[in-house]
């Protein structure tokens, strides 16, 4: 199966048409013990990308489980990652707000647009990390800091609608 039919297989699965590709390819073999290299799919526009990937959490919210390569057509249970790519910066911050979420100390923490979006309560402003010197705020939340110096950073964190 090419990677072209590998991605309009998933658009299938989710229910959407597939939007318009600039480019497909496979990352080169590393040393890795992983069988397959990623595959990266760069959309033409950043609206598609955002539509494809929330069409795809969608999908896994309403079955409640990961998209599987069995689900596109193939024969393996492995699940299937589809994700942005995120700078190192933006990755380690991710990681750092996942691990507070688990820790139950974030109500939701996400990316967007390749920027890392968390939310200390449901009822809370929505607080964008956009750059590598807010993850030390994000670790002196870790640390068990009050929240009092969120305020400064909601006020830049302006989230766009689509």
């Amino acid at each position: 199966m090419s990677l072209l039919n590998l991605f309009d297989k998933i658009c299938q699965v989710v229910k959407i048409t597939a939007p318009y590709i600039e480019s497909i390819y496979r990352m080169k073999k590393t040393s890795s013990p992983r069988n397959d290299p990623d595959i990266i799919v760069r959309l033409k526009s950043s609206y598609d990308r955002n539509f494809v990937l929330r069409s795809i959490a969608k999908h896994c919210r309403s079955a409640q489980k990961q998209l599987s390569l069995r689900e596109i057509g193939l024969d393996s249970d492995v699940s299937l990652y589809v994700h942005e790519c995120l700078t190192k910066a933006n990755y380690d911050c991710l990681k750092l707000a996942l691990r507070l979420k688990k820790q139950q100390k974030l109500h939701a923490a996400f990316t967007r647009r390749g920027l890392v979006h968390v939310k200390q309560t449901e009822n809370s402003d929505l607080i964008c990390f956009d750059t590598e010197h807010k993850i030390s705020e994000l670790l002196k939340l870790n640390s068990g800091v009050p929240s009092q110096f969120f305020p400064a950073i909601n006020q830049n964190a302006q989230l766009e609608e689509y």
